[in-house]
């Protein structure tokens, strides 16, 4: 019996969820930068910048520990970034957002607090929650499109609100 779950969980990773956060990216960046309002294009230009240094910081020779404290930078640059939107901003899903990067920077300092931290657990930390940052952004900007007027308004308007 466990032998059958662990041949179905190896082949469902292995499988189509092997480039899930690809796939998550291609799906909720896009639309977040068509669809999405100044909340979400500065979010995600700002994920996208997040993504690319972890990208260089990944390339660098830095040796396993090296990675783990650049990525970990980069975790707290980001969610630095995302503060001011989840204050200023009148969604409540930055607010999750924010959770989701806060709780990626504290698995980061406990792993970095290991006498021998773990690449594997540092990595696996990193996908749950890039993966549920990928999932709000898009979730996000897809209920703030249902929630907007129907009504067409001039560009100004949209831009700088209703108020004359």
């Amino acid at each position: 019996m466990m032998d059958s779950f662990t041949h179905f969980v190896t082949r469902l990773v292995e499988g189509p969820l092997e480039y899930k956060f690809a796939w998550l990216l291609a799906l909720s960046m896009p639309f977040a930068l068509i669809k999405g309002r100044w909340v979400e294009r500065f979010i995600v230009l700002g994920f996208m910048g997040a993504i690319y240094a972890a990208g260089l910081a990944r390339g660098a020779d830095l040796g396993p520990i090296g990675t783990i404290k650049a990525i970990a930078v980069v975790d707290v640059c980001l969610m630095a970034f995302t503060i001011p939107f989840a204050l200023w901003s009148d969604r409540y899903w930055p607010m999750w957002l924010l959770g989701c990067w806060i709780m990626m920077v504290l698995v980061d300092i406990v792993i970095l607090m290991q006498p021998k931290p773990n690449i594997f657990a540092f990595a696996d930390s990193s996908a749950v929650w890039s993966d549920a940052a990928m999932i709000i952004i898009w979730v996000g900007t897809y209920m703030e499109g249902m929630r907007r007027p129907k009504t067409k308004l001039p560009r100004l308007q949209l831009v700088f609100g209703n108020e004359r």
